[in-house]
């Protein structure tokens, strides 16, 4: 399925394919930062994860601008920026906790809260909420270690929130995972370290290529029999659409309609050439252009006369006249 990929924090301009009238939108907001560790005292919690909304928008226009905002990461101590998808002034899809628009709807993860003793850990920033899933929480700072990381949803579609900073000799917080990761939270150990920024989020537009009448027959080809012609071909791309019959035709008029390959044409003339034919497929979309043309000659009905060789013939009887 083709699709349009927006991962820069800024706004943009989408405009829907030609032939396309459905598209799926999916808005992944942007994370939000860390906050400070305050110097010997305790580590900055993580930021929150971002959160997830998606609609599928039916009945559009083709050709017509939409305007795609991606959101920013907060920077420390800073919810992340929504990401939206918008015609003009109304809104269609947005991501932003508690603020949602969209069939499908989740959250971010929380931040995991910073240690408030023993080496003032940051916390783990909130894994983004998946497209089947909201974000799960980021872990609580450890004491003398890493702060914990944002778990992903269990859609897998989002990785996870940032990392908290580490506590043994001071650390600012990770900067979280794109798409909207959380920061974690920045150390208090040794100094006041700044939480990580939260990730850019990400505007996905999907959509499906619109169907076309199939591809021509390229291979007609026509086997000689008595009287007929016995035609044959291989299916041709469908164009997205199935196939449902073939038209032959004779001279560029139509023969013979709602046929399949191998077909015969019956009461031809043996001995004399006959054609082009051609043969066209058809879809619920519409009819293919003509195909390869074929002109054969069928065969002659064998003649129930025997012949003679070039020595035959008739004798001629000799006859005395049996008088005297």
């Amino acid at each position: 399925m083709p699709s349009q990929v927006y991962d820069t924090a800024g706004g943009f301009v989408f405009q829907i394919p030609s032939g396309v009238t459905e598209v799926t939108v999916h808005c992944w907001q942007g994370g939000g930062g860390g906050s400070y560790g305050f110097q010997d005292s305790y580590g900055g919690n993580g930021g929150d994860g971002g959160g997830y909304a998606s609609k599928t928008l039916t009945g559009l226009t083709p050709l017509t601008d939409y305007d795609v905002e991606v959101g920013n990461g907060g920077s420390s101590g800073f919810a992340g920026q929504a990401s939206l998808f918008r015609l003009g002034g109304s809104v269609l899809v947005r991501a932003e906790n508690g603020s949602m628009i969209g069939d499908v709807q989740y959250n971010g993860g929380g931040y995991g809260s910073g240690e408030i003793s023993g080496f003032y850990t940051g916390g783990g920033g909130g894994g983004a909420a998946s497209s089947s899933s909201g974000g799960m929480s980021g872990s609580s700072g450890d004491s003398g270690g890493a702060g914990g990381t944002g778990a992903t949803g269990s859609g897998g579609d989002v990785v996870d929130g940032g990392g908290g900073a580490y506590g043994g000799s001071g650390w600012d917080g990770n900067q979280g995972y794109t798409p909207g990761g959380g920061g974690g939270g920045g150390s208090g150990s040794g100094g006041s370290y700044a939480g990580g920024a939260g990730a850019i989020g990400r505007v996905v537009i999907q959509w499906a290529t619109p169907a076309t009448v199939p591809d021509a027959v390229d291979d007609l080809a026509a086997t000689p029999g008595i009287g007929s012609l016995a035609f044959a071909w291989t299916a041709p791309a469908n164009g997205g659409s199935a196939i449902t019959k073939y038209t032959l035709y004779l001279n560029g008029a139509e023969h013979t309609d709602n046929i399949t390959s191998p077909h015969e044409v019956t009461g031809l003339t043996g001995g004399v050439a006959s054609g082009p034919w051609t043969v066209t497929s058809i879809n619920a979309i519409g009819e293919s252009s003509l195909s390869n043309t074929v002109t054969e000659t069928p065969n002659s009905p064998t003649s129930g006369i025997a012949s003679f060789g070039s020595g035959g013939g008739f004798g001629n009887l000799s006859h005395g006249n049996g008088f005297n």
